[in-house]
């Protein structure tokens, strides 16, 4: 039962420790048993075990949930008390009463660590496989926090270890990451776990680990490979090993790196390239010297290589290493920049002197950096980045090949003429019938970024085109919702006159709702002026607010005089 008590007399009297008082009470009105619900939760967590005792033997509801659904038996497994833990259990108290989490007892006393409450719970038969709302056992807590007797305890009771948690997390990634190496040991010697299972980021418990251990507590990198971790795995969402987990965070291991070298981990382009960011020499001259080394020409973010990196950073000794082992030196980034010119833009003197005196080659014109694959982009997606004239390629009979092509990003050449803001070169596109429909990987067109374009000639001539002017990216928003985000009065208008439909975003605020919130009077009247505009008036988005509602809420007098004219 869940319900709400007021403090009378009798509450008062349990809150305070007053046994007397409360017994008074009830010999005088036995009906006031009801009311002590609530004060035998607040009496089980402080521990007075007299007054818990006597409300149980007055027949007070033991069963009585608080505002987080916890029984007098949550608390006092909370606080760890055995006395009052076997006190309700002997009442026949139920064992696995759940709270609003979804949460038993059992999981309360294992995260604290009391041992004995633990054992008096199981032997009760609690069901220690119950899971919460997170999908996580008793188990988790306790072999997180250290608590190793706890989690031997709950492994004798047959506890499942391998369970997934919503985010795909299992206890040994918990116990590995806090750097509790008896109880690693002992899950990975007890239970079937699958090391190589990966949580919701695609981290194996390998990686886990070497993103997370401390100095000094390398020796569980070795447990987990002695015990079938394969140090060669791949983060799956991002792309980086084991190695790289433990080389790029702030509190870097290096030890941890070494032991993962050692243990045959591939020296993957990431790993490289934090190693050159933290500025350890020691462990890039090591990897250099392996087999696995990889390319050193591969780019990382922003298209740069190694020797990029190392001359943006003034590591002198790294670019004169990369260069010794025949680092292209003049190769470009995203921004058409070699090494020589990050060096000689951060005015790193050293690493200028040593990158002038290398040959330098290949010249850094479109095609080394198409033939060098930066961003898996053709000459025509460079030249349309740049806003340049396209007629030398556009006359090319080859061009149908590639006019289409999508780069690493998902985007074509139309996509970035028009996010150069040349008029021209998108016209020279569409005249060459580039397609105005496809989307990059935020399921944006080239009519999503026209629409955010100052220039509204480029949307139109998109329109023109035949684009789809109601097509939704990845969050919902049409080319309308963002020209009213970045209010483009213009843009607006042009959409609106091509018939651009009112379409709720992934929060369900239409384009109406935008610009009330965004207080723009002139947007407003552009979208009242329109039938549909007036439809979606009482239309509610996912806060349930309407147009009026935020409107009121913002004080936004004009634009009520706009709604109600």
């Amino acid at each position: 039962m869940i319900a709400m008590q007021s403090k009378s007399p009798i509450a008062f009297a349990i809150a305070n420790g007053h046994l007397p008082a409360v017994r008074v009470l009830l010999e005088h009105d036995h009906f006031l048993a009801k009311e002590c619900g609530k004060p035998l939760i607040q009496v089980a967590r402080k521990g007075a075990i007299d007054i818990v005792r006597f409300l149980c033997h007055n027949k007070v509801d033991t069963s009585y949930k608080e505002g987080l659904g916890q029984t007098a038996l949550h608390k006092a497994c909370i606080v760890g008390n055995t006395t009052i833990v076997n006190e309700l259990l002997s009442l026949s108290v139920p064992v696995d009463p759940l709270d609003k989490s979804e949460r038993s007892p059992l999981y309360f006393a294992a995260e604290k660590g009391f041992l004995e409450v633990v054992d008096v719970l199981i032997k009760a038969k609690a069901n220690v496989n119950n899971l919460d709302r997170r999908i996580e056992t008793a188990l988790f807590k306790p072999a997180g926090n250290g608590h190793v007797n706890v989690v031997a305890r709950l492994l004798d009771a047959k506890i499942d270890a391998t369970i997934l948690d919503f985010w795909d997390r299992i206890p040994l990634r918990f116990a590995t990451r806090r750097g509790h190496i008896k109880i690693v040991e002992m899950l990975l010697e007890r239970t079937n776990i699958n090391q190589e299972t990966p949580d919701h980021a695609g981290r194996t418990i390998l990686h886990n680990a070497a993103a997370y251990l401390r100095q000094g507590q390398e020796s569980i990198i070795d447990l987990l490979i002695k015990n079938g971790a394969d140090p060669k795995a791949i983060v799956k969402l991002k792309g980086g090993s084991a190695l790289h987990e433990a080389i790029a965070p702030v509190r870097r291991n290096i030890e941890a790196a070494e032991l993962l070298i050692g243990a045959g981990a591939p020296i993957d382009k990431q790993s490289l390239h934090a190693m050159i960011e933290k500025g350890n020499l020691n462990l890039m001259e090591r990897c250099l010297k392996l087999d696995s080394c990889p390319d050193l020409s591969e780019r990382g973010f922003w298209g740069m290589t190694a020797l990029h990196l190392a001359a943006s950073l003034g590591h002198d000794n790294m670019v004169k290493n990369l260069l010794e082992a025949k680092e292209p030196p003049r190769c470009w980034d995203m921004n058409t920049m070699d090494p020589l010119m990050c060096a000689k833009k951060e005015i790193h003197s050293s690493s200028v002197s040593l990158l002038h005196n290398v040959l330098l080659s290949p010249i850094g014109d479109y095609k080394s950096r198409v033939e060098q694959g930066v961003w898996g982009r053709t000459v025509l997606h460079w030249a349309a980045e740049a806003g340049e004239d396209l007629s030398a390629y556009i006359m090319e009979e080859s061009i149908s090949s590639i006019i289409d092509a999508l780069d690493d990003l998902g985007c074509t050449a139309l996509h970035l003429a028009v996010l150069s803001g040349s008029l021209s070169t998108v016209q020279q596109l569409l005249s060459a019938h580039a397609q105005a429909d496809l989307v990059d990987t935020l399921g944006q067109t080239p009519q999503h970024y026209a629409a955010e374009q100052p220039d509204v000639n480029i949307l139109k001539a998109i329109i023109a085109a035949g684009a789809d002017i109601n097509v939704q990216d990845k969050w919902s928003r049409t080319p309308l919702n963002l020209a009213v985000e970045k209010g483009h009065v213009a843009s607006v208008d042009e959409l609106m006159h091509a018939g651009a439909k009112l379409s709720t975003d992934y929060a369900k605020n239409h384009p109406l709702h935008i610009a009330v919130t965004m207080g723009e009077d002139e947007r407003v009247r552009t979208i009242l002026s329109s039938e549909c505009g007036k439809a979606v008036m009482l239309q509610k988005n996912s806060h349930d607010r309407t147009v009026l509602h935020l409107t009121s809420r913002f004080g936004k007098s004009k634009i009520l005089t706009n709604i109600f004219a």
